[in-house]
């Protein structure tokens, strides 16, 4: 009923990025249903929220009709990322339906993930994008899986750079940041000699 969603960062009271998370949900109405409609309503369409300590909200929808799951959340510690060559799998927008990856997330542990390689550069994680240290900037994927909004936000305010970044110059960094809505910069990242190619 709820085709696609959106995570949203709760910290002690404060939806976070709502401004990115409207955009992306108007520009998702307007390709896959054709409608323009403004969610500017989305401190209403969360309900009560908690205000002390990190929460996730998950606000499916479709069209004007909403739904919300509000969780605790916790970053999960990141110990190894498997690169998989992939050149069929599709994510534009913030679908619901995740089984692709979820059938991938049953065959590795959960410190683990799974970053996909597209025509030799790399694109995303499981449930994020990256960002990518060389020792002097943050670059991340040019052509990612999924725009996400932490991404598009850390792009505005040059935190990360828009760079193709080719598997066999891996070695050029030294590593690497998942980042979504409810991982900042620095939160989870990893060394790039604990990356893996399947």
């Amino acid at each position: 009923m709820y085709p696609v969603f959106e995570s949203i960062k709760i910290w002690n009271g404060i939806a976070e990025n709502l401004q990115y998370h409207r955009a992306r949900m108007e520009r998702t109405a307007y390709d896959l249903w054709g409608i323009k409609e403004a969610y500017e309503n989305l401190e209403e369409r969360m309900g009560s929220i908690p205000q002390r300590g990190l929460f996730k909200c998950k606000l499916s929808y479709y069209k004007k009709n909403s739904k919300v799951n509000i969780q605790v959340y916790e970053v999960k510690p990141l110990q190894r990322i498997y690169c998989l060559h992939d050149e069929q799998i599709s994510y534009p927008y913030k679908y619901t339906d995740r089984s692709v990856f979820e059938q991938l997330q049953q065959n590795i542990q959960p410190s683990d993930d799974v970053l996909f390689i597209q025509k030799g550069l790399l694109t995303d994680s499981l449930y994020a994008n990256i960002a990518a240290w060389n020792g002097k900037e943050w670059h991340t994927p040019y052509d990612p899986l999924l725009k996400g909004t932490k991404r598009q936000l850390l792009i505005d305010t040059n935190q990360i750079i828009e760079k193709s970044i080719v598997l066999e110059h891996l070695n050029n960094y030294s590593k690497i940041s998942l980042i979504n809505a409810m991982l900042d910069l620095g939160d989870r990242c990893i060394d790039t000699k604990h990356i893996q190619v399947m």
